[in-house]
């Protein structure tokens, strides 16, 4: 992988950086990139990241400084990018925010002839969130999956309740898997993939995701108890944080998640293959 600015890994310090679905860090195996304390207003960085023959472009810091440097460095086509947002960011997109500040068109967020040349449209608004508290009073009913025997009922339970999602409960980074089982049968499950943490810490972090609970379920606070549980069994087996991605419209969610100890690391606008941009989804 190679750096932007600085060169190659970003200064140690910096805050968790979301690695745009199965991305490396540079010097280290897959799953996200090194961080630590928000870069000042003034700063930016820019990673390339190459993993299994995709190379992700991931911005960091003061929004039009990092487009500035996107310009500067793209001189061909990426299967991904993941930049700091302006505002509500470009309209049009999945998980546009209501509240977010202006929107604006596509074309007035990164310049058109730098789209053409990374071959990249604007596909999604979300953000990234973060925490170290561990939740308490816990939903007894949530219980730990057992892999692969479980596979099968997870991947049936997410076909109905969360089918964009592209969570594998058998990828490699995968470390645990969380389900509410009524009558024998899963009526909603999370997962959490393995990422790289403080350096001079754990060097680990949980990144939750892959949340689903069947239609039938909803609105019985199913998808705060999973996401407590999953958060509490992370910081248990040492993570320095627990991470996950939400669209920038899905204020219900933001609540729930706000309630557990969650914020806001990362307002960011996500960037897909001209040829895919309609079918691109976050891994959430």
């Amino acid at each position: 992988p190679a750096g932007g600015a600085g060169g190659g890994a970003p200064p140690a310090g910096w805050p968790p950086l979301p690695a745009g679905g199965r991305a490396g860090r540079p010097g280290g195996p897959p799953g996200g990139v090194r961080g630590g304390p928000a870069p000042a207003p003034h700063d930016a960085l820019l990673l390339e990241v190459s993993h299994e023959g995709r190379i992700t472009l991931l911005g960091r810091g003061e929004p039009l400084r990092v487009r500035r440097m996107v310009r500067d460095v793209g001189t061909r086509p990426v299967s991904w990018m993941t930049i700091p947002r302006i505002g509500a960011g470009p309209e049009g997109v999945r998980g546009e925010p209501v509240d977010g500040g202006p929107r604006h068109p596509a074309a007035a967020d990164l310049d058109p002839a730098v789209q053409d040349v990374l071959g990249l449209r604007p596909v999604s608004a979300w953000d990234w969130m973060v925490t170290s508290d561990r939740p308490v009073g816990l939903e007894p009913d949530v219980v730990r999956l057992e892999l692969p025997a479980d596979r099968a009922a997870i991947v049936d339970c997410l076909a109905e309740s969360n089918p964009g999602t592209s969570a594998d409960p058998l990828h490699p980074d995968e470390v645990a898997w969380f389900g509410v089982r009524e009558a024998g049968a899963l009526l909603g499950v999370i997962g959490a993939g393995s990422r790289p943490g403080a350096p001079r810490a754990a060097d680990l972090s949980w990144h939750v995701h892959g949340l689903g609970v069947r239609p039938v379920a909803r609105g019985r606070g199913m998808g705060g108890a999973l996401t407590a549980v999953a958060t509490a069994a992370g910081l248990d087996a040492g993570a320095d944080w627990i991470s996950l991605g939400m669209y920038a419209s899905n204020a219900a969610a933001r609540r729930v998640y706000e309630r557990l100890g969650f914020v806001v690391e990362g307002r960011l606008t996500s960037y897909g293959g001209v040829t895919s941009a309609s079918a691109a989804s976050l891994r959430h």
